[in-house]
C-alpha cells in the first residue's frame, strides 16, 4: 500500500506540471516509468550501480519497494526487518503529495 501511495503522489506530482491529462500519462511515463525499471534494481541490483546512478536509484519508490517485495517472498524477511523501507516508502508519499499539492494551489491561483 505504501508503494501505490509514493507512486500516487508522483503521479499527482507529475501532473502538475502538464497542461492535459495525456500529457501527464506520456510525460509521467518518461520521466518516471523509464528510469525507474533502469535504476530501481528491477534489470540492475542498485547495490551494483555506482555514484549517480546508485543516488538515482534510491530517488524512485520502487528501489524500496523491490527491496521489501524481494525480501519478505524470497528471503523471508520480517516487518521488522524492513522497517527502513517501509519508512522511506511513507516519506516519498507524503512529501510527493504535499509537494503536489502546494503546486496544484499555487497553479489554481
Amino acid at each position: 500500500m505504501l508503494f501505490v501511495f509514493a507512486s500516487t503522489g508522483l503521479g499527482l506530482l507529475m501532473s502538475t506540471f502538464m497542461r492535459t491529462q495525456i500529457a501527464a500519462v506520456f510525460g509521467t511515463a518518461i520521466v518516471s516509468t523509464i528510469p525507474t525499471i533502469l535504476f530501481s534494481g528491477m534489470l540492475v541490483p542498485v547495490s551494483a550501480l555506482t555514484g549517480p546512478a546508485r543516488i538515482m536509484g534510491y530517488g524512485f519508490p520502487s528501489a524500496w519497494f523491490n527491496h521489501v517485495s524481494v525480501g519478505s517472498f524470497t528471503k523471508g524477511l520480517t516487518a521488522g526487518d524492513l522497517w527502513l523501507d517501509y519508512l522511506v516508502l511513507a516519506a516519498f508519499g507524503l512529501a510527493f503529495f504535499l509537494l503536489g499539492l502546494a503546486l496544484l494551489r499555487t497553479r489554481e491561483r
